[in-house]
Formats: structure tokens, C-alpha cells, sequence
């Protein structure tokens, strides 16, 4: 039942556009991880951390990706400091991870939560609020909905690997949508 992981890499695969191959090579680990943790293979919560934490660790710091402001003053200040900038980007796509493994235990919160989030950021984008390219918005629509129609009846969950996944590429995602519409509440985001 846990099979619902493996279809969430393959509609990433599908619905994103031209991403580096760098950024597959860290979905693909991060679901590795999500899998192993599925097969109990790697039992330890702790060992599970650490890793997500170096995979994001990496990640960050290969990719160069920051926050230029949040719009919290104080915030703001310390962000100027890029290993403090690199160290909150991390923690922050770290807490969503481990966020949705939390809520993964209840049937289709994950898998519903992302599909609204989607259906804002298409909305946006189709009334030009906000620049996002190289998404096939309505493939992922299709998807999530049919993974999350599985998911509630009961046919398929998505487990460790499908709750590491789709946070590490969403939290990724919408940092990247906040600094190219820097219009955005970071509050909304």
C-alpha cells in the first residue's frame, strides 16, 4: 500500500520542465531515503534526520539557494549573513519535510494539502500575478487528484518517500516563486 511514493517522482519527473539535473539527483536521493525508511531498512529516526539534513545540507549550498527577505526587519538583518541565509533555508525546507511525514499517518492530508497549493499557485499564475515557468500545471492537477482519489479509498499511500519528496520539492518550489515575484507576501508563501 505504501506504492503511492513511487508514483509522486514520476509525476515530478512529468509536470516540472528543464530542472537541472542536480535537482533530480536530490529528489531521487531524498526518495531513496523516504523508501528506505518505508522498507524499515533504516529504522532509526535520528540516522533518517541526519541524512535528510545533509541531503538538504548539500543541496542548499550546491544550488546556492537563499532568501533575500522575508520582510521580518529583524529577520532581515540576519539573513545578510549567507551562512546564516544558507542554515534558515535549510532548517525551513527541513521542518516542511519532516512536517508532512508527521502528517502522512492521516489519509490523504498530504496528498489534499499539496493539491490546493497547487491549484493557488496555478490560479496565480494564470491571472499573471506571479512568473513561473517550465510547470505543466494541469499534468500535476491530474495527477495529484488521482493519487489523492487512491489515497482515499484506501488503495495506496505514499508514505516516507512520497511525503520526503513532495515537501523537499515544494518548499524548493516556493522559495523560488517568492524571489522571482518578490511582490508575494513571504507570509503567503
Amino acid at each position: 500500500p505504501l506504492s503511492g511514493g513511487f508514483f509522486i517522482p514520476i509525476g515530478f519527473i512529468f509536470g516540472f520542465r528543464e530542472l537541472s539535473n542536480e535537482f533530480y539527483i536530490y529528489v531521487f536521493l531524498i526518495f531513496l531515503l523516504g523508501v528506505l525508511s518505508d522498507l524499515n531498512i533504516l529504522r532509526s529516526p535520528i540516522k533518517r534526520f541526519f541524512l535528510q539534513v545533509l541531503l538538504v545540507f548539500f543541496f542548499v549550498i550546491t544550488s546556492n539557494l537563499q532568501l533575500e527577505n522575508t520582510r521580518v526587519l529583524f529577520l532581515d538583518y540576519l539573513l545578510s549573513n549567507q551562512f546564516f541565509n544558507y542554515f534558515f533555508v535549510l532548517f525551513c525546507i527541513t521542518i516542511v519535510i519532516n512536517g508532512n511525514n508527521f502528517i502522512d499517518g492521516l489519509n490523504t492530508l498530504v496528498i489534499g494539502y499539496y493539491s490546493v497549493i497547487l491549484l493557488f499557485i496555478y490560479y496565480f499564475k494564470t491571472k499573471q500575478l506571479i512568473y513561473i515557468q517550465n510547470i505543466d500545471f494541469i499534468f500535476l492537477l491530474i495527477f495529484f487528484t488521482s493519487v489523492f482519489l487512491f489515497n482515499f479509498f484506501n488503495k495506496l499511500f505514499i508514505g516516507d518517500s512520497g511525503a520526503y519528496i513532495i515537501g523537499f520539492v515544494f518548499s524548493v518550489l516556493l522559495i523560488q516563486i517568492f524571489m522571482k515575484n518578490q511582490h508575494v507576501s513571504p507570509f503567503f508563501i
